[in-house]
């Protein structure tokens, strides 16, 4: 979705932004505001540059059960040794409060796409979601860390935490 990241450098953050509603979600944190103004966007982006940077983002329309996501371990090779996809079943503004590892062939698709481009290694998470008018897929974040998902993954039969430990003392 259109995305606007702001910086704490003294230029204007918000040159002409008019896409409502839309959430502002601070560069160090999981939590997101949904905004529906000019003026609640100016307080809220004022309050997160308090702490950091900060990302504007328009909605995505629909409700949390259409966050999807993919998950991945890629070796230093640029081969992928692991790599999931799931659903949120319950969320919060981004906090996953029940999850499902499940079959999603477009996300898995578009989650090797992007890691070949970025010509990304380590453990990531993309979050997706598909928007209720149009039925698009868009990527959110991209999440280069260890997750609660990963319990979930191990569960299904994909130890990523176990590959990568199994690599730093063997590597390939």
């Amino acid at each position: 979705p259109r995305t606007l990241v702001v910086r704490r450098d003294g230029v204007d953050p918000l040159p002409a932004w008019d896409a409502f509603p839309c959430l502002v979600k601070p560069a160090r944190s999981a939590s997101a505001a949904r905004i529906d103004d000019r003026a609640a966007l100016e307080g809220a982006v004022g309050d997160a540059l308090a702490t950091g940077d900060c990302v504007v983002q328009a909605v995505v329309e629909g409700g949390e059960e259409r966050l999807l996501s993919y998950h991945a371990y890629v070796r230093a090779d640029g081969s992928i040794a692991a790599e999931l996809t799931g659903r949120k079943l319950r969320a919060r503004t981004g906090a996953s409060t029940c999850v499902a590892v499940s079959h999603e062939p477009e996300v898995l698709f578009r989650g090797r796409e992007i890691v070949e481009a970025l010509g990304f290694t380590g453990v990531l998470t993309m979050d997706f979601k598909r928007d209720a008018r149009d039925e698009q897929l868009y990527l959110l974040a991209i999440h280069p860390r260890f997750n609660l998902w990963h319990h979930a993954a191990t569960v299904a039969g994909v130890a990523i935490p176990a590959l990568v430990y199994e690599d730093c003392l063997h590597p390939v």
